[in-house]
């Protein structure tokens, strides 16, 4: 089993409501889960037991893709390439 706890989430340069805040958490949870749920993604982090910081890539958020549902998907696959490292 996998279990993994995200603390603390910093997003810099964007204003949300609270609503908009919890709506890109979800977004972020449902993605990540998904991505690991792949097979052998597994394997891919295996090597971490305990990291205490995992930087993710840069995102650059396109006209067309905004919104927190649009935002959450690309901060999930971020996070989970930075596990990848």
């Amino acid at each position: 089993m996998l279990n993994i706890a995200i603390d603390h989430l910093i997003i810099q340069g964007m204003d949300m409501t609270r609503h908009e805040r919890r709506l890109l958490q979800a977004e972020v949870e449902a993605t990540l889960r998904d991505l690991l749920a792949q097979p052998g993604a597994a394997g891919n982090i295996s090597s971490l037991s305990s990291a205490r910081r995992i930087l993710g890539e840069a995102i650059h958020q396109r006209p067309q893709e905004t919104g927190p549902a649009s935002l959450g998907k690309q901060i999930a696959t971020s996070v989970y390439h930075g596990l990848a490292k």
